[in-house]
């Protein structure tokens, strides 16, 4: 299956979550978009678009899962009308069971999505179901394959007019300038 690097994944995760840490103040950290985790186990970035959809992405020393659930979508089993166990199956179904394991009840069953890389075979695997691709393409959309995306989506989300020079070398360098990120 064809998706973008783990370095490109992580890199879009990380400008995003610095981006959305800079604009909102630790006094409203609820209302952040991005969160990001790390244990001993794997670093997590978990978005969160606050209506109940969520990308959840983890990176281990031996690869990386990625995990969506868009609450709308009819492969939704906590919204579906008669639950289906089977449908996890086939959805982790070859996942590493490192992957897997790691997963609490609710993370696991908030899936609508799941696609996993393996560093020794260098590939992307995922279980599609045909004519549903549960969510990915909405909730993929938050990993902007460009400062310009990034800034369009910034000021729409935030409503706030942004440098954007700042945006700009933010997404280049991963680093914060010392400019104001937001114009007054």
């Amino acid at each position: 299956m064809d998706f973008m690097n783990a370095e490109t994944l992580k890199h879009r995760l990380k400008v995003l979550y610095m981006l959305d840490h800079a604009v909102m103040p630790d006094a409203e950290e609820y209302l952040r978009i991005v969160h990001h985790s790390q244990n001993e186990a794997f670093e997590e970035y978990e978005v969160d678009n606050g209506a109940g959809d969520k990308l959840m992405v983890r990176f281990y020393d031996f690869g990386v899962i990625v995990k969506g659930f868009d609450h709308e979508n009819e492969l939704n089993q906590i919204g579906s009308d008669e639950w289906d166990d089977s449908f996890f199956d086939r959805m982790f179904e070859g996942a590493p069971d490192a992957f897997i394991s790691e997963l609490s009840e609710k993370d696991h069953d908030t899936t609508t999505f799941c696609l996993w890389y393996l560093n020794e075979t260098g590939k992307w695997y995922q279980n599609e179901v045909e004519d549903n691709d549960g969510g990915k393409s909405f909730l993929t959309g938050f990993l902007f394959e460009s400062a310009e995306e990034l800034l369009d989506w910034a000021k729409y989300y935030y409503g706030k007019s942004f440098n954007e020079a700042v945006v700009k070398k933010l997404y280049e360098t991963e680093q914060l300038p010392e400019e104001p990120l937001i114009n007054n």
